[in-house]
């Protein structure tokens, strides 16, 4: 396509710088006739007609693909979409069940006081989980006063009476409030920073607003 449009503007320029031939019929003396002839800045020392127009027509065909640069659009690229990312969740318990989840472990941490209950497990990972994991974490020394003979090594404490007690009662309780299959222990704070390094989601907590 190029080729075609530079050869005719070729031919078109070209055959404008033909010179006229002499007329054969009278002309007048003073003859407003243009001349055709090529222009005064192709004509060069050494330089004959033919190559003068040879320059010309290499001029046209440079302006002619400048032009239709200008006029074709560039195809811009397609643009990558981002892939889908898969959305994360603070947790996969699901509303209104962490609600009641949450307003239940108000009043244990009211209760006994130390860190309080955590949300730990698969439901925090997965939809698919199996139970509702909750740990209610005290200091080392808080939990041997409440459970004044488990045995925090190994947790042993798992054949305790007390431990037992307190811990199958909250754990029937929560899952009777939430309608969640709530499995809730207590446990030691240095034992569960050691044998538990996952996620913990802090649940039961009280917030005020700030006095101004």
């Amino acid at each position: 396509m190029d080729a075609a449009i530079g050869a005719i503007c070729t031919k078109d320029w070209m055959d404008a710088m033909k010179p006229i031939e002499e007329p054969t019929w009278p002309m007048p003396e003073h003859s407003d006739l243009p001349v055709r002839q090529v222009p005064k800045r192709f004509i060069m020392t050494g330089i004959t007609e033919e190559q003068s127009l040879d320059l010309v027509a290499d001029e046209i065909n440079r302006a002619s693909l400048k032009l239709l640069d200008e006029m074709i659009p560039t195809e811009e690229p397609p643009t990558k979409e981002p892939p889908n990312e898969p959305r994360t969740k603070t947790n996969y318990v699901g509303a209104p069940a962490i609600f009641a989840l949450e307003q239940a472990c108000r009043d244990i941490n009211d209760a006994f006081g130390g860190y309080g209950c955590y949300l730990v497990g698969s439901a925090l990972e997965r939809p698919g989980w199996r139970d509702v994991d909750v740990r209610f974490i005290l200091q080392d020394e808080a939990f041997a006063a409440l459970f004044p003979n488990a045995s925090t090594e190994a947790a042993l404490w798992e054949h305790d009476p007390r431990w037992l007690l307190l811990t199958v009662s909250i754990s029937q309780w929560l899952s009777k409030i939430t309608g969640l299959p709530v499995d809730f222990q207590f446990q030691p704070q240095t034992f569960a920073n050691e044998r538990h390094k996952g996620n913990r989601h802090a649940v039961g907590m009280r917030l005020r607003k700030p006095d101004r």
